[in-house]
């Protein structure tokens, strides 16, 4: 009975996104119970969430050691390997996985992903419809679905899946965030920049969100051209240096305004983050806590 009441409210404080509590929780559960599988499978769930994949896949490992069929600690330990793209034993392992576990939908999911990645349209669409027949209400899924149908150059099928998406009330960033690149690969750049904004307000934390979202910005709106045409993140050094010649050579006379240039744009390339929060989320927001 012990055993399920540390499941139970360690499942509650990951849920809460209360981190440190979940893991003290589980290590509770270890420490009662040093044989059961289950706590260690649940301790690099935790860590998997938060991108500790060091931990997560050690923990999973010790879950599988004591029990090899364990659902969760495969489960951990492919998420895991797909997301540090040790793709070898990611293909692999989500086969045994696959064997243990027939009818978990996001191990097909990944498998759509990875081939997605490699530009092979045919086996990643066999993937996905796979994890569609699984769960047909998943609007990840769906979102996905649009992305491929997009990339496709299926415009009709790519909108049809983006509002069978939506109509599932999706919360989640990665729905919108998928539901984003599609529109993009449409070239709707309105419907890009409103799929990005709800994926920052759910997950304001998560950098690629806010890169790209920041990046839909300079498509929709000239200033943001303008604020971020100087990235240093963009330009390679020897650019910069041979640029800096150019104007000192033979534009002295607006060199001053170019280093000026450089500066806001350095600055500008600082506060992407503030920048973002006040866009998604208004003025108000600064001086909000954070919970």
């Amino acid at each position: 009975m012990e055993e399920s009441t540390h499941a139970d409210r360690a499942d509650r404080l990951l849920q809460w996104s209360r981190y440190s509590e979940a893991i003290r929780e589980t290590e509770d559960w270890i420490r009662e119970d040093p044989e059961d599988a289950a706590a260690y499978a649940f301790l690099g769930r935790i860590h998997l969430v938060q991108n500790r994949y060091d931990e997560a896949i050690k923990w999973a490992n010790e879950a599988l050691r004591l029990d090899p069929a364990s659902e969760l600690g495969w489960f951990v330990r492919v998420n895991t390997l797909y997301s540090q793209e040790h793709f070898d034993p990611f293909k692999r392992d989500v086969q045994e996985a696959r064997r243990i576990d027939p009818y978990e939908a996001h191990y097909p999911y990944l498998l759509f992903n990875y081939h997605h990645k490699k530009g092979e349209l045919p086996e990643a669409r066999a993937s996905l419809e796979e994890a569609l027949e699984l769960q047909p209400e998943n609007s990840l899924y769906l979102a996905s679905l649009s992305y491929l149908e997009a990339n496709s150059k299926n415009i009709p099928a790519s909108v049809e899946a983006e509002e069978a998406a939506l109509r599932i009330n999706p919360e989640s960033s990665l729905t919108f965030l998928y539901l984003g690149w599609a529109a993009e690969k449409r070239g709707d750049y309105k419907k890009e920049l409103l799929y990005l904004e709800n994926a920052v307000r759910l997950n304001p934390e998560n950098k690629q969100t806010r890169d790209e979202y920041l990046e839909s910005l300079k498509k929709n709106y000239w200033v943001y051209r303008v604020l971020f045409l100087s990235s240093p993140r963009k330009r390679k050094p020897w650019q910069t240096v041979l640029f800096l010649v150019f104007c000192v050579a033979f534009l002295r006379q607006f060199f001053l305004l170019f280093i000026l240039f450089v500066l806001l744009a350095l600055l500008v390339n600082g506060i992407t983050r503030l920048l973002v929060r006040v866009k998604v989320f208004g003025w108000r927001s600064l001086f909000r806590k954070r919970e």
